[in-house]
Order: structure tokens, then C-alpha cells, then sequence
């Protein structure tokens, strides 16, 4: 899988074990989180740049939902599912807030027949309300919703999913194309991968005119590199001086930079959160190497 979505030549968002606290599943919360390091961590071997991992929830509010989280360096985008119900997703977009993460809704459709009854009644209840929760989050930056006639499929039929096409209506779907066509929304073009910076997800952090993250994290036997209890990054070389050493946190910034010849470096982090790349050259060979914080 992961070979096949970096020869896709596309963005590619990933939900791995999507509604993992919906009880129909019955994750282990435990087995679930170790599930998702292990394929990360396979992709990263493999250099997978053009993927996001999107943690997606059921929607259902679960209590203590951090008990499935991966952890930050692990998840790029959080999601939840848009049924019915109150307040779908809270629980979700609270943890985002927490966590400073881009919100999905990763699926929603709703649960009605838009082919009988009156489409502003069905418009008024289910979809303006959708779409008022998400101009209202700044942190919602995405959208799936699930165009089908669910009757149609004897998977679903008679569960009470309805036609959930937008087209099955004609006041629905006039809404709908009223409301897509905002500037707030992209839309499929020749230029959507422009806009989506794919360039972006593949090269990943671009620092003093190099390609960071972009290429291999190298592992060295000759380097000791840890997080003590002082929120100080300890960088110890077991084989030489290091030459140079600089860190920058996710967005690029750098946090620290030196070139003092030194078989040890300490680097204070002081109220830096989430995940610190290193640049270390030893021996003529750089480094790349990724902590987090806390």
C-alpha cells in the first residue's frame, strides 16, 4: 500500500482504522495505537511523503478519546463522522484545539430520504446546521460527503439511510451548488494539486535552502540523541566532534544553530511543543534526525 500510494503521484489522505471508538469495531485501544505506529513507521522507512493520517472517530463523542491517540508526530489530520445526532464530532474538535490539528469531517451524509418530503425542511435541519459547524471552526478544512442512494444497495437497504444524493432533490442540490461555489471551497480542476501544494507534502520542510524532511532520516551507531528531564535535547557523539548542529521546530523556524566543534551538544527547548527536527553534521555526513518535545 504504501509503495502504491507513493507511485500514485498524488495527495493521498489516509484513514487507518477510521471510527476507531465506534463500538461496532471493537478495537482494543491498546492494539489500535500500536497498529498505527507500526504502518507509520513502515511508510517512513519507505520515504511516503504524499501522505497525511488522518484519525478519524466515529462521532460519537466518546469520554477519554485520547486513550486511542497515536500521538502528535503520528497524526497529521483528526476526523469524525457526521451522521445524526446532537453536536457530532465534539469531542474530535476539542482534542484538535488541544493538539492544534486541521479537523475532516470524514464522512457524512444524512441518514433521511432527500427523494420524499420538502428539500428547504430537509435543508433546514440536516445540512445548514453541517455547514454552519463548519464555517464556524476554523480548524474544519475538510469536507467527504457520501452522495448515494443507500436503499439501492442491499448492504444498506431498509436500514433507514435513505437517498442521500444531493441531485435526488431539486431545492437540496440549488442549495448545495449555492453553497460550493463559495469562495470558502476548492473544487476539482486541472489545477487542484497546485492548490492542494502536493509540492509541499512531498518536500515537506524546506530550511536554509535544503530539503529537510524531505529526505531520509539517517540512524548513525556514533550519535546518542535524547530528551532529559530539563526539556534540554542532549546530542552525544561517540565517534569524533560534531561540526555543526541546528534545530527548527515543524514550521520551519529555527529553534537553536551553532557550528562550535564539540563532542556534545545541549539544546534548551524551553516552551516548544510537538516535533523538533535536527541537523547534525558529523564526519562531513548530515544527520536528520526527529524528537518531540513533549
Amino acid at each position: 500500500l504504501g509503495s502504491w500510494i507513493k507511485d500514485s503521484g498524488r495527495p493521498v489522505f489516509l484513514r487507518i482504522g477510521y471510527e476507531f471508538d465506534g463500538p461496532w469495531n471493537a478495537y482494543s485501544s491498546i492494539k489500535f495505537k500500536e497498529a498505527w505506529i507500526y504502518i507509520v513507521d513502515r511508510f517512513d522507512d519507505l520515504e511516503v511523503r504524499n501522505v497525511a493520517y488522518v484519525w478519524q472517530s466515529a462521532g460519537i463523542n466518546t469520554s477519554n478519546i485520547g486513550r486511542w491517540y497515536p500521538g502528535d508526530e503520528y497524526v497529521n489530520w483528526l476526523g469524525y463522522s457526521h451522521f445524526d445526532g446532537q453536536n457530532s464530532g465534539q469531542s474530535i474538535r476539542t482534542f484538535a484545539e488541544e493538539h492544534n490539528k486541521p479537523i475532516m469531517i470524514a464522512e457524512a451524509t444524512p441518514r433521511r430520504d432527500l427523494k420524499i418530503g420538502d428539500g428547504q425542511s430537509h435543508w433546514d435541519a440536516w445540512f445548514d446546521p453541517l455547514f454552519q459547524s463548519i464555517h464556524n471552526d476554523s480548524r474544519i478544512k475538510a469536507l467527504a460527503y457520501i452522495n448515494v442512494n443507500w436503499d439501492a444497495q442491499s448492504m444498506w437497504n431498509g436500514q433507514g439511510w435513505g437517498d442521500s444524493r444531493v441531485q435526488a432533490n431539486e431545492i437540496v442540490f440549488q442549495n448545495w451548488l449555492d453553497e460550493v461555489s463559495g469562495e470558502d471551497w476548492i473544487l476539482a480542476s486541472d489545477t487542484l494539486f497546485e492548490l492542494t501544494q502536493l509540492q509541499l507534502w512531498e518536500d515537506s520542510i524546506v530550511m536554509d535552502d535544503e530539503v529537510v524532511l524531505g529526505v531520509p532520516t539517517n540512524e548513525s551507531d556514533d550519535l546518542i540523541i535524547y530528551l532529559d528531564g530539563n526539556d534540554m535535547i542532549q546530542i552525544l557523539s561517540t565517534a569524533g566532534k560534531i561540526s555543526a548542529a541546528s534545530a527548527y521546530d515543524v514550521s520551519g523556524t529555527q529553534l537553536f544553530q551553532s557550528y562550535t566543534e564539540t563532542d556534545q551538544y545541549s539544546i534548551p527547548i524551553d516552551n516548544v511543543k510537538g516535533l523538533v527536527i535536527l541537523r547534525i553534521i558529523l564526519d562531513d555526513h548530515i544527520f536528520i534526525h526527529k524528537i518531540m518535545a513533549r
